[in-house]
């Protein structure tokens, strides 16, 4: 939250979250609550998300979820999607192994 409003302080105009799964030094893997939850507390910086993976997701729960944070704050929404699906860290050492 800190990190956010001093964004802002600075004149950012953009503050946004990675989703990012499996990763215990690292809480956004439910990038919509944060993205809540910031804007909430924030008055001007856009918030949002670089990567919603949507093969994680039923699409139109996240566009739902957008479409609220959006009648909440309004004009203060951004994301961005990503067709990829997460990769858990076995996955990721078994491709490096085989590599």
């Amino acid at each position: 939250m800190a990190n956010a409003q001093q964004a802002e302080a600075l004149g950012y105009t953009r503050y946004w979250f990675a989703e990012h799964h499996n990763m215990e030094s690292v809480a956004s893997s439910a990038t919509s609550l944060l993205i809540g939850h910031v804007a909430g507390k924030t008055a001007t910086i856009r918030v949002g998300s670089g990567g919603i993976m949507l093969p994680n997701h039923s699409p139109l729960v996240v566009a739902e979820q957008f479409g609220t944070l959006e009648t909440l704050y309004p004009g203060l929404m951004t994301s961005d999607w990503a067709g990829h699906r997460a990769v858990t860290r076995q996955q990721r050492w078994q491709y490096v192994a085989r590599i």
